[in-house]
């Protein structure tokens, strides 16, 4: 059993909605494939309402293409909801690909379904450290990390990373081994890594938590 190692799901397309036009191929092969996986990841109603929704972005992105300036709201509304809808999926992919225990079938899985596996999905993450959603508060979560024996004077650098280990944001360093993190953004897979830094001496080195989908 690999549990080491957990591929994340990433989409290869841009929210800005000038880039709709490569999206739509992007869209219409993600659909496909989630449909003829066999996996089963999303339901066939939903797809259908997926595909009319595509539908409507491509005719409104038509327009706007031929010159039709303003269908442009219209479009970037058709597009929100379609850019939304395809996020949905992902993290729906995400989530039945973290029961996966394998990383090679995990990613698999992932990619038969129409997302890419990000490169910097290998990171092994640490028993020292844990994250968990904060029971009914929303876009929340709650981090710990073991306490050290040797001393306890201590405080705790935290970061937090929606892309895997791509890019850390820094939240706030405590004197204790759990804070919460909060504002995070919904429909995102997250992980967190934490150091000490004692007696001011050279920080240790950064250990990283297991992933969890916000």
């Amino acid at each position: 059993m690999d549990i080491k190692y957990k591929p994340i799901a990433k989409s290869m397309i841009s929210k800005e909605p000038s880039r709709v036009g490569d999206a739509l191929i992007t869209l219409d092969r993600t659909l496909a494939k989630l449909r003829n996986s066999g996996d089963h990841v999303v339901t066939e109603l939903i797809l259908d309402g997926q595909d009319t929704n595509v539908g409507t972005l491509r005719d409104l992105q038509n327009l706007v293409a031929h010159g039709t300036p303003d269908d442009t709201l219209n479009r970037n509304l058709a597009w929100e909801v379609c850019f939304n809808d395809h996020v949905g999926d992902m993290m729906q992919v995400q989530m039945k690909a973290n029961n996966i225990t394998n990383y090679e079938e995990a990613a698999a899985f992932i990619i038969r379904n129409g997302f890419d596996v990000a490169a910097s999905s290998v990171r092994g993450a640490s028993p020292d450290i844990s994250i968990k959603q904060k029971p009914n508060f929303a876009q929340t979560i709650i981090a710990q990390v073991k306490a050290l024996k040797i001393t306890k004077k201590y405080a705790i650098d935290w970061e937090y990373s929606y892309d895997n280990g791509g890019t850390w944001f820094r939240s706030n360093s405590t004197a204790v081994c759990i804070r919460d993190i909060k504002n995070l953004t919904p429909l995102r897979a997250i992980i967190v890594r934490a150091r000490y830094i004692v007696a001011n001496d050279d920080p240790t080195d950064w250990i990283v938590s297991n992933s969890i989908n916000i």
